[in-house]
């Protein structure tokens, strides 16, 4: 049984002996949730939930008014932006943007660059917000725009869905959804179908979420996974920092930029 001077430790004496006890349950319920992620990770690679199961997940993040994830929102992106200043994405490059999302950094791109983007993504909801966000724009952006629901992993041929014709593929926070080996390559593999020989790559990853790590040895960790990965089918040119917050952070969100090029299969 609870006391009242163990209850009294957490919540103050002006709260009923009903409600602290409410709250205590709930920190006890939250304390095991979150003794149970490891465990949680374990069994989701030990038995990966299925692709239907996957895009109503992402359904729901994108409908879900009371649990903002970080990304919404968000209408730029500084690695991109680079990008296109720099000339790494020349200006009217045609795009694939994988995993869009709302389509914001596909809109930023054709406004900027005057890029043709075509975006896809796992979830519905996402494209349908993605498309009422094209809706808005002046007519000149709108024809630089497409939007549509793929899911990268599907047993259908890419070729099937896109044609292989993009200059650069666009993914940011995409890839590192991915946690099999096979699953990696299996995208690696599909860009490299969809990209024109001399296709760009670039793929930013979330990065330095524990403030613990050893920066340099999570950096090489991450060029050996994507290198891995790609082996044999793009050859990475350079890659440096991206920021990763949206407009609801108030924190922090690293992430790293890795900018690939298509090579020849041998």
């Amino acid at each position: 049984s609870l006391g009242q001077n163990h209850l009294s430790f957490f919540y103050p004496e002006n709260l009923s002996k009903g409600i602290r006890i409410r709250k205590l349950k709930q920190i006890r319920i939250q304390n095991v949730l979150t003794c149970m992620q490891p465990l949680r990770s374990i069994l989701s690679k030990i038995f990966p939930p299925s692709r239907t199961t996957v895009q109503a997940k992402w359904d729901e993040s994108f409908t879900n008014r009371k649990r903002i994830p970080p990304w919404r929102g968000r209408k730029s992106l500084d690695a991109c932006d680079r990008a296109m200043k720099t000339g790494w994405i020349p200006s009217q490059s045609r795009v694939l943007d994988l995993g869009c999302g709302e389509g914001m950094l596909a809109i930023r791109m054709a406004e900027v660059g005057q890029c043709i983007v075509h975006g896809v993504d796992i979830s519905g909801k996402a494209i349908e917000i993605a498309h009422e966000s094209r809706s808005k724009l002046h007519p000149s952006l709108q024809k630089l725009l497409t939007f549509g629901v793929l899911d990268v992993l599907s047993s259908e041929p890419i070729e099937a869905t896109l044609h292989a014709d993009f200059d650069v593929v666009l993914d940011v926070g995409c890839f590192h959804n991915f946690k099999k080996v096979k699953e990696r390559r299996l995208v690696a593999e599909k860009m490299h179908k969809v990209l024109r020989p001399g296709g760009k790559w670039m793929l930013v990853v979330k990065a330095f979420r524990d403030n613990k790590s050893d920066r340099s040895a999570e950096t090489q960790w991450r060029i050996e996974m994507i290198e891995a990965a790609c082996a044999g089918l793009f050859s990475l040119s350079h890659f440096d920092e991206a920021d990763l917050k949206g407009p609801h952070m108030t924190s922090e969100m690293p992430g790293l930029a890795f900018y690939l090029q298509k090579t020849p299969l041998l």
